[in-house]
């Protein structure tokens, strides 16, 4: 690959990386159906989070945004639980 190629190339990277934002849903008593040997309906609540933009997650490891993640998901699911 020619260099100017390979500089377009480094360009779209940085592009979609800056582009880049995570999504995630917390999931509220999506369980139930599961675990019910019942054909009643039941409420699943499904909830978007904002998404997180990749500058705030730059850098960091795979663990440090698992926990990040983990501890949106669960602040959402105490707030809407307690309601």
């Amino acid at each position: 690959m020619d260099r100017s190629k390979q500089a377009r190339m480094q360009e779209l990277v940085e592009r979609l990386n800056k582009a880049a934002k995570a999504y995630y849903q917390a999931l509220i008593d999506s369980y139930k159906s599961f675990d019910t040997n019942s054909i009643k309906k039941l409420t699943v609540q499904v909830h978007f989070l904002e998404p997180i933009p990749y500058e705030k997650y730059q850098g960091m490891k795979t663990t440090e945004i698992a926990a990040m993640v983990k501890q949106r998901i669960e602040e959402t699911i105490k707030e809407f639980e307690e309601m």
